[in-house]
């Protein structure tokens, strides 16, 4: 595209037949590079979502799926080009799982310099496993925004911003789903939902 040429190295992983490192010309669409570079999804599952840019980065649904890879799309969709790390997640996911984990990842790599981080995170971590075992209210959806926008911008390093952005992005895209777990007490893909262990 104009304002990225040339060609992207992505490390596509998860629910893809073909995973792998793929390098692609910029401007090629998140729909042509999971189902037709990547094979699209195995087992005749149904794309959920997609993770672009590491653990970081915004987590899209299939209203995206004709999104451009180049770095003004993704960043007006609510994502980046970020490390080039892209995980696919097909209708089996737990997107509230997902989240849980990487929260953990964030919780743990936490140094412990910067308040809003080292208490943030382990705010975030805890109410998520709180909403997957069944305890979580209502209030801990409002609770689990409030921390992660009092966590960005507020760090020394980056790592409070990567840490409250994918709790921004999945509960903006499947909001639902933490309802859902909140309102039943379970996840709503059931019992054999994925964990998220390739995210």
């Amino acid at each position: 595209t104009e304002n990225s040429p040339g060609t992207a190295i992505f490390s596509v992983v998860g629910n893809v037949v073909h995973a792998g490192l793929v390098e692609i010309p910029m401007g090629v669409s998140l729909r042509t590079l999971i189902f037709d570079i990547c094979g699209g999804i195995p087992n005749n599952k149904k794309f959920k979502a997609v993770q672009i840019g590491g653990p970081s980065g915004g987590c899209l649904n299939e209203d995206f799926l004709d999104t451009s890879i180049d770095f003004d799309s993704l960043t007006q969709a609510g994502a980046m080009m970020g490390s080039g790390g892209l995980v696919v997640m097909d209708e089996t996911t737990c997107m509230v799982r997902v989240l849980r984990r990487i929260s953990r990842f964030y919780m743990a790599e936490s140094c412990g310099q910067c308040t809003p981080c080292r208490e943030g995170t382990g705010w975030l971590y805890r109410m998520l496993t709180r909403i997957t075992e069944g305890k979580g209210e209502e209030a801990d959806l409002a609770r689990l925004t409030d921390v992660a926008n009092k966590i960005e911008g507020h760090t020394i390093c980056a790592l409070g911003d990567a840490a409250a952005w994918p709790v921004q992005s999945f509960l903006k895209h499947f909001r639902h789903e933490f309802e859902y777990h909140v309102e039943h007490k379970c996840c709503m893909v059931g019992p054999g939902a994925s964990r998220g262990e390739a995210a």
